[in-house]
């Protein structure tokens, strides 16, 4: 999940649930990378999602590099580690 161009792939090879027009759903964890992968297209300079988001948003409003969009490895100390349901960790 952590690698963008791989999910984006996956998702454009996903074939619909349901009959088009018929039902009305998204995925809970799809909806980022969809959201990016628009803004990423649609922007002039095709900036990866998360450097647009520091150019346009963060840094006009001074909002502090503490918020990251994907994890720099320098700060890879600072995650928790998510456990999944019976304690064993969530793998990607």
């Amino acid at each position: 999940m952590a690698d963008w161009d791989w999910m984006v792939k996956g998702i454009i090879d996903l074939k619909p649930l349901f009959a088009l027009g018929k039902v009305n759903a998204y995925h809970v964890l799809l909806w980022g990378w969809i959201v990016g992968e628009l803004v990423r297209r649609t922007d002039p300079a095709k900036r990866p999602f998360d450097k647009f988001v520091v150019e346009e948003i963060f840094e006009p409003l001074g909002i502090s590099y503490d918020i990251f969009l994907g994890v720099p490895d320098s700060e890879l100390p600072r995650v928790a580690m998510l456990k999944g349901g019976l304690g064993a960790p969530i793998d990607d």
